[in-house]
């Protein structure tokens, strides 16, 4: 999850910003360094230092924080 598949990983890979490009990953703005990550059992959140989150990952109870109960398999920005 985080790379736009269902495939369950256990070494790091890097995640997916919103809608794939090709070229877009978190962490790839200097201005904006990630800062912070947190994980569920089935979800992640990402956390920039503007203080923007985002999240992937299963969404059952809303845990992605985007008002939706839609699992994301690429990154969503939360509000």
């Amino acid at each position: 999850m985080g790379d736009g598949t269902t495939i369950i990983r256990n070494t790091p890979i890097r995640v997916l910003k919103g809608a794939y490009t090709g070229t877009t990953y978190l962490g790839d703005n200097a201005t904006n360094p990630i800062i912070g990550i947190t994980c569920g059992v089935w979800h992640s959140t990402v956390h920039a230092a503007d203080g923007t989150v985002f999240s992937f990952g299963y969404n059952n109870n809303g845990q992605l924080g985007d008002g939706t109960m839609t699992n994301r398999t690429l990154s969503c920005k939360s509000t």
